[in-house]
Order: C-alpha cells, then structure tokens, then sequence
C-alpha cells in the first residue's frame, strides 16, 4: 500500500535517541513492504537533516521536511498556552506548513493509510478523517506526565506539572478517538489510554531492537553510563537524581570511578559539575558502543511511560544494568537475573558498587539480559504487528464507509 508517515522528527541509523531508533527500525521494515512517503519536522541545514536525507531517501517514496520555528517567542507562547491546558510540546508542533504539507502530499499521493508517530503529532489527524489513521503512540503523555508530576519536588515545579498533565490527558482524549486504530507500546501505557478514554479500544505493539555484533567488553576503568536525550524532561530528572542522591554513594566506595553521560540538551547548571569524576560526552555516533565499554549502565529514570529503549539496548549488548522499577518496566528483567533493580538512592548505590567489584556477577546478568533480548524484543515481530495494524486499520475504516453510505441511504 502507499503509506504515509508523519513524524515529529527525521530518523536514520545512529540517531541519538531511544524513540528515533525505534521509528528507523519501524521505517526500515515497513519500506520492505509499501511505498512509504515520510514527512517530518527538520531544522534547516541541521546536522540531524544532514544526516538523515540519505538514508530516508534510500529507503522512501518521497521525504517533505517542514521547518519547525523553536524562536524564544514561540516558546513562550507555548507556554502561556499552557495556562489553557494546551500541552507545551503539542503547541509547538502545530505548525500551519505542517497541516499544508499533510494535505498536499494527500493530494499528490493518494495514500492508502495515514501513520502518525508520537503524541504531538496526534493533532494532524483531522488532515486525514478521510483516510485509515494509525496512532503509533510510542509514550503515552498522559500516562509520563502523571507520573512526572508525582516525583516533582517544590510547588512551584508541581503546579506546572501537574498542568503539563492535565493539558495532555485533554489533549490525548481529544485527538485518539479520531484515529481508526491506536496503538501503544506496553501494556501498561494501553491501560493508561483506556482509563482516561474509556472505549479507545487501544492495542499493544511491543517495541524492538537488534542485537549488535559487538559485545560488551568493559574497559579496565570502572566506567559507569548513561545515554539519553536531555530535550527529553524524565532524563533530566533522572540525571540530576542520580548526581544528587546516588553518585556521591558510589564514590564513597570507588573514589576512581567515572560517570559518563551521552546526548544532547544537558542542563547548563548540570554540565558544570563536569570533572575527573564525570564527563560530558555529548551526542555519540554510535550508542551501542558507548554502552558497551562501561563497567555498568545505569537508567535511573523516575518518570516517563513507554518503554526505555535505552534499557533494551543495554540489554542487547549484553552490559551490566542497574535501573529504577521505571527504567526497567515492561523489559520482562527480573532483578538479579538480567539485572539489578532499585528505586532509592542508597540501594541503586550499592548495586553498582557490587557490579564494579564483580566482574562474574556483571557477566551473568549480561549473558541472561541479552538472552532475554533475543526472545522477546524481535524486529520481526515488530513488522509483522505493525502491518497487521494497518492492514485492519485499512479494513475497519472500509466498513466504516459501507456503514456511512449505507446509512445516508
């Protein structure tokens, strides 16, 4: 079929974020089997469109960028917005080159299914009500935001998240039913749609990774990791958690360890603490292997939804994982089987002074993790699920019209 894609984002082997890799692998799989027509927003001359054009343009039909004005005064206004309950991220991706894009490239091409990935491109469907339209949810912000707004600290920062919450449970409520199919990708994040819209009749799409040929292969140093995007709010919280509340703990025991952090967008105020003890790496080309030469990974994550791709590529790689009960959710990993877990400070602490005194204990979990990768994360499972969706989505919004035309008469 001819497949539209719409994204908020352009994607490409290598991009430096657990969502954009997903998308990729999606992307990849799903130009095997349709004529696949991408649009998405792009920086102009960035490095990110730089990067991405060749790959997209292996692989697509077409590929339509739409600059994506990110000034102070758009910004602001998203935030004033938010006083409405519009939703910060969902205002700044409501672009009008954006809905003109959509219904031109509907135009020319005459899609047979529309697909929409992420939450702040859910509002783009009412370009589309004339097509099949699948939601792939990737993290659903209602479900994040919640639970964002229950770790925040100070009223100030709580009254803003809990806003943040409310703008995006209306907001979810308001665009999902419109598509013809929703899908999210945990369980979890679909019990979350269903409660707040009861009768979304949403599905589940379990996420996917490729198992690299590199393996984990610890240098002698005693490097602990973490990768992440920092324009995304729950890695935010989750680094300065952990450099506030656990770091400290562990080189209380291993004054020669090092903290590596990986990605884009660390806070200034963050990024001054850097020192012999912790370094900035910044964006890296190549995440598997920034994780692979790290004594332990960590994904002290508190908030989001979804699942953390940066967990399963941890997985995948066969390293040594100590996470929160958040960064380890729906991965199927048992502590002390494929990793340790841990949700206060002094625990996740002391799980990672064990994995750096233990060389066998890391492998074991190691071993079992990427085990468990294999089993249960498949991209061809992911493939096949997607096409089923679409394939009903197509066949649901057939009968719709029969029902429609029937009706009318």
């Amino acid at each position: 079929m001819k497949l539209l894609v719409v994204s908020p984002f352009v994607v490409y082997p290598g991009v430096p974020h657990g969502g954009g890799a997903l998308c990729w692998g999606q992307l990849e799989g799903l130009a095997e089997k349709h004529e696949v027509h991408f649009l998405a927003f792009a920086q102009d001359g960035s490095a990110e469109l730089t990067a991405a054009l060749p790959h997209l343009e292996r692989i697509c039909a077409s590929v339509t960028t739409v600059h994506q004005p990110l000034g102070k005064l758009t910004i602001l206004r998203a935030k004033v917005a938010q006083l409405a309950l519009k939703p910060v991220g969902a205002s700044i991706c409501n672009v009008a080159a954006m809905h003109s894009a959509l219904l031109q490239l509907k135009k020319n091409m005459r899609p047979d299914a529309v697909l929409m990935q992420f939450p702040q491109m859910a509002q783009y469907v009412k370009d589309a009500t004339d097509l099949p339209t699948l939601m792939d949810v990737q993290d659903a912000y209602s479900v994040s935001s919640f639970r964002q707004f229950k770790s925040t600290r100070g009223w100030l920062k709580r009254i803003q998240a809990f806003l943040n919450w409310l703008g995006w449970l209306r907001y979810e409520a308001k665009w999902y039913p419109r598509f013809t199919a929703v899908a999210a990708i945990t369980e979890q994040d679909r019990l979350g749609l269903e409660v707040f819209s009861p009768g979304l009749g949403a599905t589940t799409s379990p996420a996917a990774v490729g198992l690299p040929d590199l393996k984990w292969a610890p240098s002698d140093s005693k490097r602990v990791a973490f990768i992440g995007s920092f324009t995304h709010l729950p890695n935010v919280a989750a680094l300065r958690f952990f450099l506030d509340s656990v770091w400290p703990l562990v080189l209380q025991a291993h004054p020669d360890a090092v903290f590596e952090v990986a990605g884009k967008g660390v806070p200034a105020d963050l990024k001054v603490r850097a020192g012999k003890n912790l370094v900035f790496a910044g964006v890296v080309p190549d995440a598997y292997a920034f994780v692979r030469s790290a004594a332990v990974v960590v994904v002290p994550v508190l908030s989001g939804g979804g699942i953390k791709i940066k967990t399963l590529e941890a997985m995948a790689t066969g390293c040594p994982i100590v996470a929160t009960s958040i960064g380890a959710e729906e991965t199927g990993a048992i502590s002390g089987e494929h990793m340790l877990i841990a949700d206060t400070p002094i625990a996740f602490a002391m799980h990672i002074n064990s994995l750096l005194s233990d060389p066998v204990q890391s492998q074991r979990l190691g071993s079992n993790a990427k085990a468990l990768i294999a089993k249960r994360f498949s991209w061809q499972a992911k493939w096949a699920s997607l096409n089923g969706l679409l394939d009903a989505s197509v066949s649901k919004h057939q009968q719709a019209a029969v029902q429609d035309k029937g009706t009318q008469q």
